[in-house]
């Protein structure tokens, strides 16, 4: 058997963390035919610095040990953050075919909508970012929008379209594959769509077919895994809220990636409260849903060239029937309209009710440590 290498980068977003669930389980399951390894994130970045800092060849100690700990024929390395840094993961697949001679070392990465992206990544990142939701807060103040009647979704969403910085999966793939043009003998790049409710599939199963990783386990589905954290809706608001009134101040709650089990403890505590908000009748999701429409059209065109490179199905990335303006003039007038229609009086209880209810949850689980 030939020895192969396959680099999963993620992204982030892209149901990264239950593939590596899965991956870890079968590795054990294969019976010395897989090996799998979940990447260091901080001690890649070291690499990465390193190599453009041009010291030598680099500091490769921590990744070599990891190849050196390999004894399988197939082996998996995993780190989300690669998909961001395409001249890395070219590094990390020369090194494994010049140094470690793997015979073949393959790509593989997730995407998903842009839209799906960014509200999943503000429900488990954005909303706890001070300096996110701050940045939210100066887009709209720029743009003469009176920020404290918005949720800050709708201005993490607002400032995302009028700053214009999208994910493009088709600039990511196409620099993985400016990255390993001298390696094309030894390397692919694959890559696909995350299952969806409208989309569904196996996505270990899939996994394992565009990488072509030969294992003799009959139901490769036991050990599919779901690792997505949800937090409270009440959690997200209320913090996102302290955050929008804190300014530069400091904060003594847990930023990105920071207590998340804390977190989930005080998510916890509001669930046992069985407690009702009306969101919809404060912040109605009109906006919301009119702002990803525009994110979906606008990023339509990259999105098909993402699907035409890679061989991905583009029906995934099909923007809604209705088609809409994402014409920064015509975003700020419909901002402009929800912001007017909606009663200050109303927003400034619906906040403080929030962040009480947030507040009690938070002594709760303080006071029982």
């Amino acid at each position: 058997m030939i020895r192969k290498l396959v680099i999963h980068i993620g992204a982030q977003k892209c149901a990264s963390s239950s593939l590596q669930s899965s991956l870890g389980s079968l590795a054990v399951a294969s019976a010395g035919k897989l090996d799998f390894c979940f990447l260091d994130g901080k001690k890649l970045l070291n690499l990465k610095i390193s190599l453009l800092k041009g010291s030598d060849e680099g500091d490769w100690s921590y990744v070599d040990s990891v190849f050196d700990a390999f004894t399988s024929p197939q082996a998996v390395i995993s780190q989300e953050m690669l998909g961001n840094n395409p001249f890395l993961v070219g590094s990390i697949a020369k090194r494994a075919i010049e140094r470690f001679n793997f015979d073949e070392v393959i790509i593989a990465g997730y995407t998903r909508r842009q839209s799906d992206y960014q509200v999943s990544a503000f429900n488990q990142w954005f909303f706890r970012d001070q300096k996110v939701v701050q940045a939210d807060i100066n887009v709209c103040l720029e743009n003469q929008l009176p920020w404290s009647k918005f949720s800050s979704l709708e201005r993490n969403l607002l400032a995302l379209i009028l700053v214009g910085k999208d994910r493009s999966w088709h600039a990511d793939y196409s620099g993985l594959m400016d990255n390993v043009q001298t390696l094309a003998g030894a390397v692919r790049v694959v890559s696909n769509h995350i299952p969806t409710r409208k989309q569904p599939y196996n996505l270990l199963e899939n996994f394992l077919d565009i990488t072509d990783l030969a294992l003799e386990i009959d139901d490769v589905g036991q050990f599919n895994s779901r690792e997505n954290i949800a937090f409270n809706p009440l959690v997200v608001h209320a913090m996102s809220h302290y955050y929008s009134e804190l300014g530069s101040r400091q904060s003594c709650f847990p930023g990105p990636h920071e207590g998340n089990k804390w977190i989930s403890n005080v998510c916890r505590r509001l669930n046992e409260a069985n407690l009702e908000f009306n969101f919809e009748e404060i912040f109605p999701s009109s906006l919301i849903t009119a702002l990803l429409d525009c994110l979906d059209w606008r990023t339509y065109s990259d999105n098909a060239n993402y699907c035409n490179l890679m061989s991905v199905s583009p029906s995934f990335f099909s923007p809604p029937q209705r088609e809409v303006s994402f014409d920064s003039a015509d975003v700020l007038e419909a901002a402009r309209y929800f912001a007017e229609a909606r009663q200050r009086r109303d927003i400034e209880k619906f906040q403080r009710d929030v962040e009480n209810a947030f507040m009690k949850a938070v002594h709760d689980e303080i006071a029982n440590f």
